[in-house]
């Protein structure tokens, strides 16, 4: 038997070996904070995978505390039906119902999943005894279901985590302390192609330092980003249940900056973490020889890129756009090129005049105005001047 987290995905931790048992009980674990799933694999005699199980998870409880009263979610991924109508019914199960022993929960009440969907609402009715704001009570749900087969025993039994929650909680939690993974943009950017547009970014928050009782009803976390880093551009991407990561993906550049927040169980979302930010590293590089004569070799004026004779050629990276100018020796202006569209920033420039005629073998010079995509003000702008010889 092998085990993982979450509902689904890879399950990498084996807890049992090969058994006759079909029996097996997986202990100290943490079900408060963690969902776990598993899978079975069967073998023949010799030792050799046959097949293997499809995965089941736990049941995940959520709590959402209201005004005098909590409600309750939870979900499953399994094999078998939870809301059959042999088995419509799941039984909640609460503490402070027995006086005389408070901590020990107990039924209060079911529900047709079938009408009511995977769905309670605790206002105290049960026993007429309405919610205490100042009460922390705690739940957990058992699901059964069926595989609808005469053949298979049923129904199958599974339980929630146990889940506390606290009605009326306005009370938001402690912000967490963000990190973002440094990557080293030109290291990583070695061995790509020029046409390369899958970045990422890995953020790591730190949330074991807070206070105990900034967490006891900790949800989750909230994951903003922003590309440009400006006040009131951060949107929300993601929420992260059970883990202090976040793999930002498919992304067109490094560019971006990040905030976190913690959410509890009442959905009160604490103080923004930290703003953390990762950038682009721009490159941009420029002959100083051309030789026109459509040997496909130099043919044009246009940036150093992976197909450049050049040694230690590289890719211009992450730029916007280009405004380039070619001059004479005297200053008169021969090429007036802005770039606009799809692979535009070369240039391309063929040691012609405005009037489209051949240049004279010589010393030209040039101002080229690059835009580009970065977070950092000071580097967004760049002119390079300098000066590039014609050869025939």
């Amino acid at each position: 038997m092998w085990r993982g987290e979450g509902f689904d995905g890879t399950a990498d931790v084996k807890v049992m070996g090969i058994a006759a048992d079909t029996t097996f009980q997986d202990n100290d674990l943490n079900t408060n904070d963690n969902t776990y799933f598993y899978i079975v694999k069967l073998f023949d005699s010799s030792g050799a995978e046959v097949r293997q199980s499809v995965s089941a998870s736990q049941v995940r409880l959520a709590p959402t505390p209201l005004l005098s009263r909590i409600e309750l979610n939870w979900r499953a991924e399994v094999p078998w039906t939870n809301n059959s109508q042999t088995f419509p019914m799941h039984y909640i199960y609460r503490d402070h119902v027995d006086a005389g022993n408070p901590n020990q929960l107990k039924l209060i009440d079911s529900v047709n999943v079938n009408t009511n969907s995977f769905f309670y609402a605790d206002d105290g009715s049960f026993n007429n005894e309405v919610l205490d704001e100042q009460t922390v009570y705690s739940y957990y749900v058992q699901a059964l279901g069926t595989y609808g087969n005469p053949q298979i025993q049923a129904p199958q039994i599974n339980l929630s985590q146990i889940v506390s929650a606290q009605p009326n909680d306005t009370i938001p939690p402690c912000a967490p302390h963000l990190e973002i993974t440094n990557i080293d943009c030109a290291t990583f950017l070695a061995d790509k192609d020029c046409n390369f547009s899958n970045f990422y970014n890995i953020l790591n928050w730190n949330y074991d330092g807070v206070d105990d009782e900034c967490k006891l009803d900790l949800k989750g976390f909230n994951v903003y980003f922003s590309l440009t880093g400006e006040e009131g551009s951060y949107e929300l991407i993601n929420f992260i249940e059970n883990r202090n990561d976040f793999l930002h993906s498919d992304l067109s550049s490094f560019k971006g900056c990040y905030y976190v927040t913690a959410v509890d169980r009442s959905n009160n979302e604490s103080e923004p973490s930290e703003i953390v930010c990762n950038d682009n590293c721009p490159y941009y590089k420029l002959p100083n020889v051309i030789t026109p004569n459509n040997d496909g070799v130099n043919d044009t004026f246009r940036p150093l890129d992976e197909n450049s004779d050049s040694p230690n050629a590289q890719c211009p990276r992450f730029v916007n756009s280009v405004h380039a100018k070619i001059f004479n020796r005297w200053g008169t202006l021969l090429f007036d090129y802005q770039s606009g569209g799809e692979n535009s920033i070369f240039i391309n420039w063929d040691g012609r005049d405005q009037q489209g005629q051949k240049l004279k073998s010589g010393m030209y010079y040039y101002s080229v105005e690059v835009e580009f995509n970065v977070l950092n003000r000071d580097e967004r702008v760049r002119t390079f001047t300098g000066w590039v010889r014609i050869l025939y």
